[in-house]
């Protein structure tokens, strides 16, 4: 199954390509939430696979490494076939807000998020202080995991990304920044179009599509509220505000 899987994903990216060439647009959307389907299924199995695997190799240090490391490839895979059904119009987001305690969130995304980043040797900082707010708790994760999946991309080993969340005049700001290589000036005004790389210098080299920042935004402003990037002396900061 994951070989088959791999072969899936590495056609559909050659065909990704091809029509990125041409320039197809309305393609792009029909081609993303086609794939998007197809993959969920197998996802899904392979997770389901791997928790068995966990289970049955708990005495295993070496083969319960290895596990983590697919465990988190496949999470990586589940978010970015999660971002293109959004994009795409596949999935039908529906905004439900209910009182929610920001910081458990951002304790639980850093928790999520730990093996990662230790992975490429970051340090993810949060900062967050008995913050409520009503917001679609869904709909606030997926904005800011695209945020810090952006940040894991682009920053350096050794780097630092912070997560910190406020209330301004009853506005929810969360804030994601890093010191990493930022995003150059000629760059900043593409980082939203869809399809778009907009990273540092080693955007080129980069996994992506290019849909996880435009998505954050256009969720952020189903929400009601707004992506910013914002302006910084060194790396990379955006504000979400709700």
């Amino acid at each position: 199954m994951g070989l088959s899987l791999s072969f899936f994903i590495l056609g559909a990216y050659f065909f990704w390509e091809f029509l990125k060439i041409l320039g197809i647009t309305s393609r792009k959307v029909s081609f993303v939430s086609h794939v998007s389907h197809e993959l969920k299924t197998p996802l899904t199995n392979l997770r389901l696979y791997i928790d068995l695997l966990k289970n049955q190799t708990a005495e295993q240090p070496e083969t319960q490494k290895k596990l983590a490391v697919l465990d988190q490839e496949c999470l990586r895979l589940t978010q970015l076939v999660d971002n293109l059904l959004l994009f795409s119009g596949g999935d039908r987001l529906h905004i439900t807000l209910k009182d929610q305690d920001i910081d458990e969130i951002i304790e639980s995304l850093r928790v999520r998020h730990a093996d990662a980043f230790a992975a490429k040797n970051l340090k993810l900082m949060t900062e967050s202080h008995r913050v409520r707010a009503t917001v679609d708790r869904s709909v606030l994760e997926q904005i800011l995991v695209n945020l810090l999946s952006n940040a894991l991309k682009y920053v350096p080993a050794g780097g630092t990304i912070k997560l910190s969340a406020r209330k301004e005049d009853k506005k929810l700001l969360i804030r994601v920044e890093d010191d990493g290589p930022g995003i150059p000036a000629a760059l900043r005004k593409k980082i939203f179009v869809p399809f778009e790389r907009g990273g540092g210098s080693n955007s080129q080299e980069t996994a992506g599509m290019g849909i996880g920042l435009p998505l954050a935004r256009n969720l952020a402003r189903a929400h009601g509220g707004e992506l910013v990037l914002l302006e910084t002396p060194k790396g990379a900061a955006f504000e979400v505000r709700l």
